[in-house]
């Protein structure tokens, strides 16, 4: 894990404007991202979260609307919890340091995985109903070789009971899935990309102090093909943190399908780290 940072010697006003300038950057890198995926035929929004409504095929409407009609109710409910109205809330959540993280590391992984892999953040609904936000699929060999949970803070209670639950998850035979998922299957020879539901994810979750996920902002570059070293040293910590994960699950006893997929992800995330 980092060390923490030195005490600041910049002014906090130089230290915001330099956040609010990574931010801007970052949320652009997103928008140029979502139409990447769109045009790999990934139904992505401009924060490439993928879109509930291009399941029309998949479900039935009555499904769907039920799904927007729960996550609406527990959007009410956690809004209600907070005492603010809509639009307080909204610009709260927005700016507050998980949407944070959850954006940084979609880009970071973005970056370093692609063209083989995709990447994008997951529904609304597989989000806050089912605690999973990213969701990495391989194009080459169809696996859906994880989905992420995170966490901003890397110490005290909140972040020892996120671990447990996220490892715990994944040991849960019917557990996890992404409801509105991606996957690639084969026709006629050729691989394609499916949306559907998705069974048998592995789950990891990724921690960062909130000063390191601000400091990655300040320090993001918006060009797809470079990367700032900020950039680098957080995929790393990225990935020993996965590793130590992967090594955990490899010694429980885990669905076929679920072994094959950390095994791939392991693999993956050992040759791109020796490329970067």
């Amino acid at each position: 894990m980092l060390n923490m940072p030195p005490e600041q010697t910049k002014p906090e006003k130089y230290l915001d404007a330099g956040l609010e300038r990574g931010a801007e950057k970052l949320e652009r890198f997103l928008e140029l991202m979502a139409e990447n995926l769109r045009k790999e035929g990934v139904p992505a929004d401009n924060e490439c979260r993928i879109d509930m409504n291009a399941f029309g095929k998949i479900y039935p409407d009555e499904t769907i609307q039920n799904d927007k009609r729960e996550l609406k109710r527990l959007q009410e409910l956690m809004r209600g919890e907070t005492g603010l109205s809509v639009d307080e809330y909204n610009k709260k959540r927005k700016s507050g340091i998980g949407e944070k993280m959850e954006i940084l590391k979609t880009a970071i992984f973005h970056k370093n995985l692609s063209p083989d892999f995709i990447v994008a953040r997951t529904s609304h609904y597989d989000d806050i109903k089912g605690g999973k936000d990213n969701i990495i699929v391989e194009k080459k060999t169809g696996n859906v070789v994880c989905a992420f949970d995170e966490v901003a803070d890397v110490f005290g209670s909140r972040y020892r009971e996120k671990m447990d639950n996220v490892l715990r998850g994944n040991i849960d035979r019917n557990a996890p899935r992404v409801k509105y998922g991606l996957k690639m299957e084969k026709e006629d020879g050729e691989t394609t990309l499916k949306i559907g539901n998705i069974k048998n994810v592995p789950i990891f979750y990724l921690a960062l102090s909130p000063w390191l996920v601000e400091e990655g902002i300040r320090n993001f570059n918006p060009r797809l093909e470079e990367q700032s070293d900020y950039e680098k040293i957080l995929f790393n910590e990225f990935v020993v943190s996965l590793n130590e994960q992967i090594a955990l699950l490899k010694a429980k006893k885990l669905p076929e399908m679920m072994q094959k997929s950390i095994l791939i992800f392991e693999e993956s995330l050992r040759r791109f780290s020796q490329n970067k």
